[in-house]
């Protein structure tokens, strides 16, 4: 049976080139061509058309790619934006508490501060009333005045010499109930040449100003002018506010 098929193929076979051989230039021509036509044709439109497909499906992955980024990006600017807002929120709080304790500790002060020279001024209205009532000796005026306050001048409008000493203590920013200027060439009350006697008598001149912090005699206008240059005036006069 074997042999049978075989005897069978190679007729057929033989009976297939007996037909085709006439044609076989022809057939080699045109697998030629067509192999030429498919290849230098064909071919690169397909590589193109493959090409152009993947580079569309690489722009589309790349453009998805970059969403994803761009919406991650999105979403933590966003939760830093929520942060800096909570934290800029927080410090804004903090602030407008500050400003308010800041605000009840000046209220305060201020009260306290209207009461105390409101009790200044009343204590020195009714000292000074007292000291009217009676008379004094120049000594006992002398006394009386550099014992209420803690800076007490006598002095002179015009005296250079004045306004030195007390352009030095004005560079403390003493507040009213602090200090006194006696300016004796305006004070027709006081007998100023029995004063002037007595500050020779205690200080050994006459002259003006006498300046006295703590009730304690300091000196005149050089005196408080090199004090000043040498950071000693506010010191002292530090020490003896807080000692009151």
């Amino acid at each position: 049976m074997t042999a049978y098929f075989r005897g069978l193929g190679g007729k057929t076979a033989g009976m297939l080139w007996e037909h085709v051989a006439p044609y076989g230039w022809l057939l080699t021509f045109t697998c030629l061509l067509a192999y030429f036509i498919f290849n230098n044709l064909i071919r690169p439109k397909l590589k193109a058309i493959w090409e152009s497909k993947e580079l569309i499906e690489r722009k589309k992955f790349d453009e998805n790619v970059h969403a994803r980024i761009a919406t991650r990006l999105e979403i933590a600017r966003e939760a830093q934006q929520r942060r800096h807002d909570a934290v800029a929120e927080e410090a804004k709080r903090a602030a407008e508490e500050a400003a308010r304790k800041k605000l009840e500790l000046m209220e305060k002060d201020l009260r306290n501060k209207s009461v105390l020279e409101t009790t200044l001024i009343s204590r020195d209205l009714n000292m000074k009333k007292k000291m009217a009532d009676k008379r004094q000796s120049p000594g006992e005026f002398i006394d009386a005045h550099i014992s209420a306050k803690p800076v007490v001048v006598f002095s002179k409008t015009w005296c250079s010499y004045c306004r030195k000493a007390k352009a030095a203590l004005a560079t403390l920013r003493l507040r009213k109930e602090q200090y006194e200027y006696i300016e004796l060439d305006e004070r027709t009350d006081l007998p100023v040449d029995a004063i002037q006697d007595e500050f020779q008598k205690r200080y050994g001149s006459r002259s003006v100003p006498k300046v006295f912090i703590g009730g304690e005699f300091i000196g005149g206008g050089d005196d408080i002018a090199r004090l000043l240059h040498e950071g000693e005036l506010e010191s002292l006069v530090e020490a003896v506010l807080k000692s009151q």
